[in-house]
């Protein structure tokens, strides 16, 4: 911890940030032994306490609105003095393992600046959030802002983050240094730990290192966890370029790593080279966060806080050999792996011209999805139509498997015995290490003759040719009726054939609209943001009469933010008034309007986390000024 100057404890004062990614013990209102006390966030969920320091406990004093109102309207008796401090919430950290840091700014009132962190060697800085307290304690009014970073160590050793500078009330303060220590334990395949076996660990095995073309290479990853975990974790596959993939079925199961018990999920999966050389298998990513509860905080059991940790897997590297020109068989199409066939037809009897499904199966271990269909014998006295094809995958936790089926249509054309020789399947085995050409049997069909001697059939769905009423004769005569005026003569077709085109072009109209809003909402919004604001101060505009000087108040806050944001085409939950003025007053804007944006916008928040206090301005001339500002900020917005 680094600290410039100490600021006296706020019994009531609470931090709900906003944008936060840790969280946070939930406010609670505590007994102060000042006799009246007050605290809001002005960016989270107000909250009020009044109370009285008594033996038997404590009651609403009946002068505390009074007292409230005239605080706020008059300002506090007394500032504190601005004090900055800079912690992180360890000093010892593993590489890749994300820690947090907080600068808190106390005693000061507007325009505290972000902190100014400079480029360092092997940390990186990420915003997560910035929160802004009012307390009020004695009449005394303080203020603090807390910006919160993540922050990770990208290489291991001895750290140090510098004085860290910000701005506030126009004078410059600077944090202590801060050391910070990385060990190499809290990166790679294991969440590092300061002694004893990690919580949770990834580990990326490979069944073989070294392969063929289309042999399967088995790879496992594993995710090894002991601990609760306070989300779900985020996995990346490893990269598989120069692989083609196939996913295999994972499972979950209790299991041990260097004797310590582990409930281990487990991804496999099965890889094909697609061509020689030495493709490396990149590494899987895990990122989980492990649940951790303060003891001391009685809420931990509702709100937990967790520890991310980065884990990733070793590349293998793997060869990939090229198939061997040696004993490389005709007709061999690629086939990879262990296979059987079998070919069949759906019928052994026929007529001439009747078709015949002629089926080739394929069947074994490999990647069968890529398989080519056979070639085909010739058949002299049929005709071969074309190939379809369908596969039955059949995945086990440690191979890919299937059948993949050809089907053909021949057609006899003429009667006699019809032989279908052997289809001969030729492929590499990578366990044997050489070719192998699987055959099926002869198949033979008796083909009778064809009703009146001809072939008039054709196989289902393919071209084929008529046999019959081939020739129409030309009518030499003919009788033709006298027909109406014809259609191109008359008004109403000329009306019709225009109804089309104006559909198409209502069709572009609604369609180019439709496109701008898909594609640019943001600049939707901004074309659009003065005429929402206005109707936003209009709807307030009904608060006002119903005497709601709170919601009134709100809807302004929300009509002037809100159009702001959507002209700069920004979030308005993040658009502060810090970070307001500062692009208006780089747009040009002058003070005069600048110090009319700060009262507007002040004077919304408070009046909106205390109602007390609005003054005595009619609700019809804030809406009015508030349309005026909106206006005139237009052209700088």
């Amino acid at each position: 911890m680094s600290v410039v100057q100490a600021a006296e404890p706020n019994p009531l004062h609470h931090r709900r940030g906003e944008g936060a990614e840790f969280p946070e013990s939930p406010p609670c209102i505590r007994h102060s032994a000042s006799p009246s006390a007050i605290s809001h966030s002005a960016f989270g969920i107000p909250h009020l306490a009044v109370t009285e320091a008594r033996p038997g406990g404590s009651r609403a004093l009946p002068t505390a609105a009074a007292l409230l109102a005239s605080l706020f309207l008059f300002g506090a008796p007394g500032r504190a003095e601005v004090t900055v401090q800079a912690t992180v919430d360890r000093n010892v950290v593993g590489v890749n393992d994300p820690f947090v840091m907080t600068v808190v700014v106390s005693g000061a009132g507007m325009g505290v600046s972000d902190p100014r962190i400079p480029e360092i060697t092997g940390l990186g800085f990420a915003a997560a959030g910035r929160s802004q307290n009012v307390s009020i304690v004695n009449g005394s009014m303080t203020q603090s802002v807390v910006f919160t970073y993540q922050v990770t160590a990208t290489t291991p050793g001895r750290h140090v983050i510098p004085s860290v500078a910000i701005t506030a009330g126009g004078k410059t303060y600077a944090t202590d240094p801060i050391q910070v220590t990385a060990s190499a334990g809290g990166a790679g395949t294991t969440a590092g730990a300061a002694a004893g076996p990690p919580p949770v660990k990834v580990v990326a095995e490979a069944g073989k290192r070294r392969v063929y073309v289309g042999e399967q290479v088995p790879l496992v990853v594993r995710f090894f966890n002991r601990a609760q975990l306070a989300s779900q974790p985020s996995y990346s596959p490893p990269d598989t370029a120069g692989f083609l993939v196939e996913d295999l079925p994972g499972r979950n199961y209790q299991g041990s790593s260097q004797g310590v018990a582990y409930a281990v999920a487990e991804l496999r999966y099965a890889l094909f080279g697609t061509s020689p050389g030495n493709p490396v298998i990149g590494p899987a990513v895990v990122q989980a966060t492990v649940a951790e509860r303060d003891a001391a905080d009685p809420f931990g059991m509702f709100f937990r806080r967790g520890r991310t940790f980065t884990l990733k897997t070793d590349p293998i590297p793997v060869v990939v050999l090229p198939l061997p020109d040696s004993g490389k068989p005709a007709g061999f199409r690629g086939a990879v792996g262990s296979f059987t066939v079998r070919s069949s037809v759906d019928r052994t009897s026929v007529e001439a011209g009747t078709p015949v499904t002629l089926t080739f199966e394929v069947t074994g271990r490999g990647l069968v999805r890529s398989l080519k269909e056979p070639e085909w014998p010739a058949l002299p006295s049929a005709r071969r139509y074309e190939t379809v094809s369908d596969v039955n995958m059949k995945k086990t936790a440690d191979a890919v498997a299937g059948t993949k089926t050809f089907r053909t249509v021949i057609v006899p054309q003429a009667p006699g015995k019809l032989a279908i020789p052997g289809i001969s399947y030729p492929f590499f085995d990578p366990e044997a290490r050489r070719y192998v050409a699987a055959k099926t049997a002869a198949i033979m069909l008796d083909v009778k003759p064809g009703k009146g001697g001809t072939s008039t059939a054709q196989a289902p769905g393919l071209p084929g040719k008529a046999t019959e009423s081939d020739i129409r004769f030309i009518k030499s005569r003919y009788d033709l009726a006298p027909v109406a005026e014809p259609l191109p003569l008359r008004p109403r077709f000329w009306a019709l054939q225009a109804l089309p085109a104006l559909f198409l072009l209502a069709g572009l109209a609604v369609s180019f609209r439709r496109r701008v809003l898909l594609t640019d909402p943001a600049g939707v919004r901004a074309a659009g943001a003065r005429r929402t604001a206005m109707k936003r101060l209009k709807t307030a505009g009904a608060l006002a009469k119903t005497g709601k000087t709170a919601e009134l108040h709100a809807a302004v806050h929300e009509a002037l933010t809100r159009f702001l944001a959507d002209r700069w085409r920004v979030s308005p939950s993040g658009l502060t008034l810090n970070a307001a003025e500062g692009r208006l007053r780089e747009k040009g804007a002058d003070e005069e309007l600048l110090n009319r944006v700060r009262e507007t916008w002040e004077q919304a928040d408070l009046v909106r986390y205390a109602p007390m206090a609005a003054s005595a301005r009619d609700p019809g001339e804030v809406l009015s000024t508030a349309g005026r500002l909106i206006a005139d900020l237009e052209k700088f917005a």
